[in-house]
């Protein structure tokens, strides 16, 4: 398919599913982020004015943003209504569901029905989007592949990646006392768990290794290495990013029993109750069938790689149509 010079704008240091964007589309990445000891306020008003500039500077025709904060999609509305642009809102779980940016939904909404198109993760979502009278896209993965990453030499006679951001919503404290059952099996647990206040940390297993903020290369490398990926939420209708990664590997996987998750990643996974009986019955089960759950996740990636062709193409049709060509 022919590629269209745009941007994808996200305003944090780093986002895989922005720079997935950017490879298969053909985007310039433009990571907005700003030291978060800036008081809010002061960060996104910062943050708006680099986003604007640059927008303005570079004049690209096409801009995907990420969502949230709704004030990036809010400063690519202005660039696209003064230069006759056209915007696709990437919008996350968190801002479409629970407390944080439910305020903004009146924002949300009319900037959804001035964009392309509105992408989410599942239907929930999607008709959310379409109540407010947006064009929704369930866009749940990306699967354009991976860099290599670094190679990693890990310790453990079995390897567990587990994919962390330490937010409320991952039952990281099940997990710990569930990996004391399998103390063969070594854990590594990304993520910064710095302002964590999780007591089991106070007494870590000796087989759970904090990793701390891995650099993708080595991040890549983490996950390549492991022999199965873990990545547990308990809120509803969100995707797991580290599942995703784990499908795009071939890797077995460990996630959570919601409906989402069980739809989406409908082979090679393992699905919990997100307690230290179900995580513990999981990685038992690990142990016994992880080649039979390696073979099914090739597969499912094959399915999702071959449906992504038709997406893609979906999504290049809103674009041309949103820009008269």
């Amino acid at each position: 398919m022919a590629e269209f010079r745009g941007a994808f704008v996200a305003w944090i240091s780093y986002s895989r599913r922005g720079q997935l964007f950017a490879k298969a589309f053909g985007l310039k990445m433009h990571p907005i982020a700003n030291s978060r000891r800036l008081p809010t306020p002061v960060r996104y008003c910062a943050q708006w004015v680099r986003t604007f500039w640059r927008l303005w500077r570079d004049r690209p025709p096409v801009v995907f943003v990420q969502n949230p904060p709704i004030f990036a999609p809010l400063a690519v509305y202005l660039y696209s209504a003064l230069r006759g642009a056209t915007f696709l809102i990437d919008s996350h779980t968190t801002a479409l569901q629970g407390p944080v940016w439910r305020w903004s939904f009146p924002l949300h909404a009319r900037l959804s029905r001035a964009a392309a198109a509105t992408l989410v993760t599942n239907e929930a979502h999607a008709r959310l989007v379409e109540s407010w009278g947006g064009v929704a896209l369930r866009v749940p993965d990306i699967p354009v592949g991976l860099p290599p990453g670094e190679p990693l030499a890990l310790s453990g006679a079995r390897n567990v990646a587990v994919i962390a951001s330490w937010a409320p919503d991952e039952p990281l404290g099940e997990l710990l006392r569930a990996a004391k059952s399998v103390p063969h099996i070594r854990f590594h647990i990304t993520g910064d768990a710095s302002e964590s206040t999780l007591q089991e940390l106070a007494q870590l297993p000796p087989n759970v290794e904090l990793t701390g903020f891995l650099p993708d290369a080595r991040y890549l490398g983490l996950l390549r290495g492991a022999d199965a990926v873990m990545a547990l939420t308990t809120q509803e209708n969100t995707m797991q990013r580290g599942g995703c990664e784990a499908l795009d590997l071939g890797k077995p996987l460990i996630t959570s029993d919601t409906p989402l998750l069980r739809s989406f990643f409908s082979a090679g996974t393992l699905h919990v109750d997100n307690t230290q009986r179900g995580i513990a019955q999981a990685l038992q089960v690990l142990e016994v069938e992880s080649e039979r759950l390696a073979e099914e996740m090739e597969g499912l990636r094959a399915r999702y790689r071959a449906e992504w062709s038709n997406l893609r193409d979906e999504l290049e049709t809103i674009i041309r149509a949103a820009r008269g060509s």
